[in-house]
């Protein structure tokens, strides 16, 4: 089949056979995009197979609502937004973490008083959240977050995410008992571990937690108390041995004491023996 320069157009949809169909030169859809309606597209069997360039979408990403397994290699430059349903994962996943990554490395300072201000929660969802409207210009910090449509600000150097109208929270939650964190008092604390995301519908701003950024805060804070352990039984050291110290000098003195009393003792029966010769 060979297309010319007026291109082709299906009204009732079409199949392709056994044979399959092959484009060599590639397909570019312009405009109006290819827009998949009521039954969608299947693909059985062998699957889609993209040679050497790999796919690449622009813009507005990628949309999956009825969810995706994924079998194999998964590799994703920029973000991916998760709203309904959880990620599992086989075995694990894994973040860049080379210190030769990194610069201007500083430790965490306070770990303890930090922790102090953060509430370990059981929650279930608000199926109505209020909205709330909050100022971009309020995040100073520099967020990195997953997102499946991202706008930046290159004067701080911080990211909003655009979540349009497909993406409303509601509806999306379960009703089942929750165990975490509250974002506000996260962003008090440690402001970088947590990434405010917005929807379209009037600029609603909700804030969301990066919970692996707080492993960092809980192992500094095991070292602080670590150190504050080590200080206490340092002191309980040095208040055993000055304390062994008075009692082995009682002890000295105690010595000394039973000493002269056994001497006082045997000049009251000496004398004693005098004054009854005398008399």
């Amino acid at each position: 089949m060979t297309l010319n320069i007026g291109g082709m157009y299906v009204s009732d949809g079409i199949t392709v056979y056994t044979g399959g169909m092959s484009i060599s030169q590639g397909l570019t859809i312009t405009t109006s995009g290819l827009d998949l309606a009521a039954g969608g597209m299947t693909v059985a069997d062998s699957g889609i197979i993209l040679p050497t360039g790999g796919l690449t979408v622009l813009s507005g990403g990628v949309y999956v609502e009825g969810g995706s397994t994924i079998v194999g290699d998964f590799n994703l430059l920029g973000g991916l937004t998760v709203i309904g349903g959880d990620v599992y994962f086989a075995n694990s996943y894994t973040v860049f973490s080379d210190e030769r990554l990194k610069d201007d490395i500083q430790p965490l300072i306070e770990p303890l008083a930090k922790i102090r201000r953060l509430r370990g929660v059981y929650y279930h969802w608000n199926p109505d959240p209020e909205p709330v409207a909050t100022p971009e210009s309020s995040w100073n910090m520099t967020t990195r977050v997953l997102s499946m449509s991202k706008e930046s600000n290159s004067t701080n150097n911080s990211s909003k995410v655009i979540l349009h109208d497909k993406h409303s929270l509601h509806g999306k939650f379960d009703d089942l008992r929750h165990i975490g964190v509250i974002a506000q008092d996260v962003r008090d604390v440690l402001p970088e571990a947590t990434a405010p995301y917005y929807f379209t519908d009037g600029g609603t701003e909700y804030i969301g937690v990066k919970y692996s950024q707080l492993i960092p805060l809980l192992i500094e804070g095991v070292k602080e108390l670590d150190a504050k352990r080590m200080e206490i039984e340092e002191r309980r050291e040095r208040a055993q041995e000055n304390a062994n110290e008075r009692c082995n000098e009682m002890r000295d003195k105690m010595k000394n004491v039973f000493a002269r009393i056994d001497v006082l003792m045997k000049d009251n029966e000496r004398l004693k023996g005098i004054i009854a010769e005398l008399i």
